[in-house]
């Protein structure tokens, strides 16, 4: 089965965005994991589960443009003062990419977005175009 990306190919991840932690080189071998840390790995296994032959060598090879759109629950004006400093764009785009691909070298065009939304819609939406 050949697992090429195909023009625009749309793909969905239920369930609240996250952030990739700080990680040290404890974070691999330490019990309990910490929160953050096994919040980051559930996030991975949901996209890995989504995006069918995800995080495959051969995945970083050709050029690419990734779109990320996050849906993150909304609770008042404050409280998206405190999602914005708590998830930082550019470390949840990074939780998609290294979830996805061994190597991202091949990704030339990223783009991302937050959009608030009832805490029952959050999701991930992740749109591949081959360039």
């Amino acid at each position: 089965m050949n697992h090429t990306v195909m023009e625009d190919m749309l793909y969905i991840v239920n369930g609240p965005p996250r952030s990739k932690p700080r990680m040290t080189q404890q974070d691999k071998w330490l019990e309990p994991v910490r929160p953050p840390v096994a919040k980051y790995r559930e996030y991975k296994a949901r996209i890995q589960a989504v995006v069918p032959g995800c995080a495959r060598k051969d995945w970083g090879e050709f050029p690419c443009r990734v779109d990320l759109v996050f849906y993150m629950a909304h609770k008042t004006l404050r409280g998206f003062h405190k999602l914005t400093r708590r998830n930082d764009i550019d470390n949840m785009a990074k939780a998609v990419l290294d979830s996805m691909f061994e190597d991202d070298a091949g990704v030339c065009w990223l783009t991302a977005r937050k959009v608030l939304c009832d805490p029952s819609e959050t999701r991930t939406e992740i749109t591949l175009t081959k360039l």
